[in-house]
């Protein structure tokens, strides 16, 4: 089964329609909702810049009906914003689990049970070392009592799992096959701009060539 790429972020339409001409359906864009329009194969509404009531109000619009939405998991604390996930059959991309050094994963997998209770999750974001600039190389050189490879793997085991980190032209084929891993989340930058390069944000031209370069070399 062919891993997913998720992009996100994207504000311009060059953009959007560069990577919506990719010849692949497992490129999943994530869309605002005054952008979305319905010619995309895979998109999502990104609601993570709406409080619970308002992503409420956009779920039940009829002329947005999605069928699946990106969340930050504390939104899912709304009710409002459940029952409509609930009611239209929506589901979910989560974000907002952060990965630290000194992260528990029995608090990550309490984390994810929770979400999972209140609405269909897709998939799970879970963010490798954000706040570090070279995540993915720090995850592998942890001390033996920080959270390491071996831990976000049974995590992935467990769960479906997107992975997000540094990623770069170098590192993209080691996250995106990282056993387990149902794929990974880019974030583009033009929506917010001024990140720091530790949120893990690129530039689309970067995020356009980590896909042309996983395209290339894995199951598409």
């Amino acid at each position: 089964m062919p891993k997913l790429i998720v992009v996100s972020g994207i504000a311009t339409a060059p953009s959007r329609d560069r990577f919506g001409q990719l010849p692949c359906d497992s490129v999943l864009i994530v869309e605002s909702p005054t952008a979305r329009t319905d010619d995309l194969a895979m998109s999502a509404i990104d609601l993570t810049a709406y409080v619970g009531r308002e992503a409420a109000v956009l779920i039940e619009s009829q002329h947005l009906a999605p069928k699946r939405v990106l969340v930050r998991d504390h939104q899912l604390e709304n009710d409002e914003l459940v029952i409509a996930l609930q009611r239209h059959n929506v589901s979910v991309i989560a974000l907002n689990t952060e990965i630290d050094y000194d992260t528990d994963v029995s608090w990550i997998e309490s984390r994810l049970d929770w979400a999972a209770s209140r609405v269909t999750i897709e998939w799970f974001v879970l963010d490798v070392f954000c706040g570090v600039q070279d995540s993915w190389s720090e995850l592998f050189s942890v001390r033996p009592d920080e959270f390491s490879p071996a831990d976000l793997e049974s995590l992935c085991m467990r769960f479906p799992i997107l992975l997000s980190a540094d990623v770069t032209l170098d590192n993209c084929l080691s996250v995106f096959s990282f056993p387990g891993s149902r794929g990974l989340l880019l974030t583009c930058d033009e929506v917010s701009p001024l990140l720091p390069p530790e949120r893990h944000a690129v530039t689309a031209g970067t995020a356009y060539a980590v896909v042309t370069t996983l395209m290339a070399v894995s199951e598409y």
